[in-house]
């Protein structure tokens, strides 16, 4: 099958070869397929690894806190006022702040679709109380003019 044709054994080894764009669908699938046995008891290498990652997370995340502070500051400085608990704008939020500000969002749309509908059942009660009392006080004041008609003494009591 070999053609000799360095072209073709070129482009055979690049197709495989991961894109600029990140790894394929495969190669993520095969990622997830462990190779070997995970080991049960981390090396020294391991958890040294691991404690220098957890302090390099504290201390971004301590970095995050101040350029926050910093940002809000900033922000009293110019006259604007940001209440506590407010997020600051997207452009600096991190992905957490931004899930976080998806969930609020849901939650608040889902707040204003119970409440539309709470009227709409409120506005069909109180059409129907309308209605209902509408019907009531018309046969109410039916009753009271047939007892205010005049009642006719019979001629024999006249005389």
């Amino acid at each position: 099958m070999d053609s000799g044709d360095e072209r073709e054994e070129h482009s055979r080894a690049t197709a495989s070869a991961p894109t600029p764009r990140g790894p394929t669908q495969a190669q993520l699938e095969r990622s997830k397929m462990p190779s070997k046995m995970p080991e049960l008891r981390s090396r020294r290498g391991q958890k040294l690894r691991k404690k220098e990652l957890r302090e390099e997370i504290a201390r971004l995340k301590e970095l995050e806190r101040e350029y926050h502070e910093d940002y809000i500051n900033a922000l009293e400085d110019a006259g604007i006022v940001v209440p506590e608990g407010v997020l600051p704008p997207t452009r600096v939020l991190t992905e957490a702040q931004r899930l976080r500000k998806r969930e609020l969002r849901r939650e608040l749309e889902r707040l204003k679709a119970l409440e539309q509908e709470y009227r709409e059942d409120y506005n069909v009660k109180m059409d129907e109380w309308s209605t209902s009392r509408k019907e009531l006080e018309d046969q109410l004041s039916a009753l009271d003019q047939a007892y205010l008609t005049p009642l006719s003494m019979p001629s024999r009591m006249l005389v």
